[in-house]
């Protein structure tokens, strides 16, 4: 079937949390510790305006990716400036062209907003996600350094998009 990509609804959230956990599984080497994390999706996908929103990637009835836009700053003179972008893909579909449909949808949404620029923060191990966000465009800004907090993770390569105007 074809892909399908679509603004997320809250009914979404279950599929959209389990691509998530996936992701953060196989990112982080460990699951994401017990939460209501599907309550947590559920709020933020009823709270999307104009400029953030999450899209999925469809195809038939099943959810197979999600990207979402989310304010970067809550400086009010620079929140519809700057957004933060978070996207998975389930598993068994990466590699497939998913990633690339969501972010192609997303940056034609960011054209049309005031949003010019879009930040995304990826596991420096994660080296398939970070060809991608290079081919997509995103330039690496820097990488976190590691945190002596919580769990030892690879530092996270820092990255920005700078949106383009409408054509």
């Amino acid at each position: 079937m074809s892909i399908e990509i679509r603004q997320a609804r809250k009914e979404d959230a279950e599929e959209i949390v389990d691509i998530w956990q996936q992701g953060l599984s196989i990112a982080m080497g460990y699951p994401p510790p017990p939460g209501d994390y599907v309550r947590s999706f559920g709020q933020r996908l009823a709270e999307q305006d104009d400029v953030f929103k999450f899209f999925v990637a469809v195809d038939g009835h099943d959810v197979v990716g999600w990207v979402s836009l989310t304010p970067f700053r809550a400086n009010p003179l620079v929140r519809e400036l700057m957004a933060e972008l978070s996207a998975y893909v389930r598993t068994a579909r990466a590699r497939g062209g998913v990633a690339k449909q969501l972010l192609d949808h997303t940056f034609a949404h960011a054209r049309r907003t005031k949003l010019q620029y879009i930040m995304a923060f990826i596991s420096s191990a994660n080296r398939v996600a970070l060809i991608t966000a290079a081919q997509q465009g995103f330039k690496q800004v820097g990488t976190l350094p590691q945190s002596p907090k919580g769990t030892p993770q690879p530092p996270l390569t820092y990255l920005t998009y700078v949106v383009a105007k409408e054509d």
